[in-house]
C-alpha cells in the first residue's frame, strides 16, 4: 500500500504487507511493521516505528519518531550498502536489533553516505563477547 498524500489521520498502522510512504505530513500516532517499509521522504515526527522486519527490510528518508526495529534497516532510499545516498533518516530514540547497513565514506558527510540523525537514546549492547 502507498500512502501519498498528506491528511489528517491520527491513528495507528499495522502493516502485514509491503508499506510506502511518499512524501507526506501526517500525524500518526504508531505505526508497526513485519513487512517492507519504505519512507520517501516522509514527514511523521510523532509516529513511533516498530519494524519486526520478518525477513524484509525498512529502508528510506525523511522524519519519525522513536524507532525499534528487530528486523533490516538502511537509512537513505537503497536496500544496499553500495548504494547509499547522501538522504538523511532523522528519528527520535532508536533501539535496533537486526541487521541493516550504515555508509560511512570517511569523516565528513557527503555523497555515498546513509546518514542517521538520532534526537534521543541510543542503547548499545553487545549480546555476544567480540573477540
Amino acid at each position: 500500500m502507498r500512502i501519498a498524500a498528506s491528511g489528517s489521520y491520527s491513528g495507528s498502522i499495522t502493516a502485514n504487507g509491503h508499506l510506502w510512504f511518499s512524501a507526506v505530513s501526517l500525524p500518526i500516532t504508531a505505526i508497526a511493521s513485519n513487512a517492507i517499509l519504505h519512507l520517501d521522504g516522509a514527514s511523521l515526527p510523532a509516529t513511533a516505528v516498530t519494524h519486526t522486519g520478518g525477513g524484509y527490510a525498512f529502508n528510506g528518508y525523511g522524519t519519525i519518531g522513536a524507532l525499534t526495529a528487530s528486523g533490516a534497516v538502511f537509512p537513505g532510499d537503497s536496500y544496499s550498502c553500495g548504494n547509499a545516498t547522501t538522504t538523511q533518516l532523522n528519528t527520535g530514540n532508536l533501539s535496533l536489533g537486526g541487521p541493516g547497513c550504515f555508509a560511512l565514506n570517511g569523516a565528513a558527510a557527503g555523497t555515498g553516505y546513509s546518514p542517521l540523525n538520532v534526537a534521543g537514546t541510543v542503547p548499545l549492547v553487545v549480546s555476544s563477547p567480540l573477540n
